[in-house]
């Protein structure tokens, strides 16, 4: 292969990686634009951020190789009143999520064992929520999420590597893993405690996410979330 060849193929390949991250920010444009638009187009409240929420979160996977662990995260809504019941609330997140692998193969060329997966996340929201009652108010809330992974990464305490010369591992292995974005259905319930000037929620909701592949690991995202908040009606 000649040089002209060489230097032809790694111009493609820039362009293709240059291509991938166009369409990611293009798709991040696109549902920030929904967003917008979903707010604008309804009878808004007088504040552009309505609700404060912090959360605690855990894995729900259950199988003979992974164990559950814990997480945390913020978020900052907005809510638009579609109806005397219906709100449709839309904001940003940030999710800390984590689950352990009693071990995994690492592309056919290591096999590691103890390893914590820990992904860190955006996430972007837009959901309809009923409430029923006047004070004290019973809250049901159904919708999508995106995810878009920030820094995202495994750890693994052991290893056993099947090619070249070092046998095993002597420190603990620290390897950064490629997200992307992934989607998730979500559902929740709980209540909100409800005054003239502001009010606070309590909730607990079911994340329902693609299943998705690392270094020939899947991993299964399924998580539920407990939340506490605080929601501003005027200031």
């Amino acid at each position: 292969m000649n040089l002209v060849s060489i230097i032809n193929r790694k111009s493609v390949l820039l362009k293709i990686n240059f291509s991938l991250s166009q369409i990611k920010y293009l798709i991040s444009c696109l549902f920030i634009t929904i967003y917008s638009f979903n707010c604008a187009g309804q009878e808004t409240r007088k504040t552009i951020l309505n609700e404060l929420n912090f959360s605690g979160n855990s894995s729900v996977v259950n199988d003979d190789s992974t164990d559950n662990r814990y997480g945390y995260g913020l978020g900052v809504f907005h809510h638009s009143k579609l109806s005397e019941m219906i709100d449709l609330v839309s904001g940003i997140e940030f999710n800390h999520m984590s689950q352990y692998k009693e071990s995994f193969y690492d592309g056919g060329t290591a096999l590691y064992s103890d390893v914590t997966f820990d992904f860190n996340v955006i996430s972007l929201r837009c959901f309809p929520r009923a409430k029923f009652g006047k004070k004290t108010q019973f809250i049901l809330e159904a919708g999508p999420q995106m995810d878009i992974g920030i820094f995202n990464y495994y750890k693994a305490k052991s290893g056993w590597f099947f090619h070249g010369t070092q046998p095993g591992m002597e420190n603990e292995l620290k390897q950064d893993i490629e997200y992307g974005f992934n989607l998730y259905g979500c559902v929740g319930a709980g209540v909100v405690f409800a005054s003239e000037k502001s009010s606070l929620i309590f909730k607990t909701e079911y994340k329902f996410g693609i299943d998705k592949e690392y270094t020939d690991q899947t991993i299964r995202h399924r998580y539920i979330f407990f939340t506490i908040g605080l929601i501003k009606n005027k200031f």
